[in-house]
């Protein structure tokens, strides 16, 4: 009866970190998404507002060139690195340089996108 509850308990945890990097993926994708698209409606409800103010001033300072470039962004999840449950790098297309950091919220109850980088960024200026 122990072993069961044992192998009961090891599978529960396997599927709640299963669920954690389908929700932290699903959330990384969507604010890529929403940034590329510059739909910055939806990318509110994925990201903080420090995130999100930063984001709409770099397009707001060069609106035809961030249009341009980040119409190519790849946001498919490639990698991601978790410091802990509540904590995770999430990077896209292969690359180091294009990467959102997602960060569990107590009092909201859900992940938040606390900050992000894209190399498109660095041809911005």
């Amino acid at each position: 009866m122990k072993k069961l509850l044992l192998v009961l308990s090891f599978t529960s945890v396997l599927t709640a970190c299963g669920d954690i990097e389908s929700d932290v993926t699903s959330i990384a994708e969507d604010y890529c998404m929403a940034i590329k698209q510059k739909d910055w409606k939806d990318a509110k409800e994925l990201a903080t507002s420090d995130v999100l103010r930063n984001r709409e001033n770099m397009f707001e300072q060069n609106m035809g060139k961030y249009s341009q470039l980040f119409a190519s962004q790849n946001c498919d999840v490639t990698n991601i690195e978790s410091q802990s449950e509540t904590y995770h790098s999430v990077y896209f297309g292969g690359s180091k340089l294009d990467s959102v950091e997602i960060e569990w919220d107590k009092r909201k109850e859900q992940f938040f996108v606390v900050s992000d980088a894209f190399k498109n960024d660095l041809k911005l200026y």
